[in-house]
């Protein structure tokens, strides 16, 4: 699956895929997600993404962004040492833009204004809620910026603080 992103595509489903190179298919029930092993996830219909932004979190590269199959579609993922960890592809959240470390959360924020929780990296408890973040207590070092997206004139050198 490394590869197959590195290539610039993934699976054109809503799905999450896990190093271990199992993909699971998943529903949106209110704000949860949730994993259902029955939804099958044809592996030979892809989509292009275009990756909006990547940040070092300690030894972790999280990025993400947007596909190529439609303008509602969304992705993001986590990397340790170039090795995917984790995936998720939604083909309803629209493009990816930021992301956020919160606490023991790592927070991605759409371009619609909702926030995909991934609580103590455990990409199978994502969650979703709105954009909360301005009445919250994260912490930001100085320099500090939500993402490179070049569209929002934003650089590379990103840093998060814990809160």
């Amino acid at each position: 699956m490394t590869e197959l992103i590195d290539h610039g595509n993934f699976y054109y489903a809503d799905c999450i895929a896990t190093d271990s190179s199992r993909v699971m298919g998943y529903r949106i029930d209110s704000d949860k997600i949730e994993l259902d092993d029955s939804i099958i996830v044809d592996e030979s219909e892809l989509t292009s993404i275009f990756q909006n932004f990547s940040v070092e979190i300690g030894n972790s590269t999280y990025s993400g962004g947007e596909a190529a199959a439609h303008g509602s579609c969304g992705f993001f993922c986590k990397r340790i040492g170039g090795l995917l960890d984790w995936i998720l592809v939604s083909t309803e959240s629209n493009p990816f833009i930021s992301v956020e470390l919160h606490k023991e959360c790592v927070r991605f924020r759409t371009s619609s204004g909702f926030i995909w929780v991934v609580p103590n990296d455990k990409i199978e408890s994502v969650y979703i809620e709105n954009d909360k973040l301005a009445g919250s207590d994260v912490k930001r070092a100085p320099d500090y910026q939500t993402t490179n997206h070049p569209g929002h004139g934003q650089d590379p050198v990103t840093r998060v603080e814990d809160a």
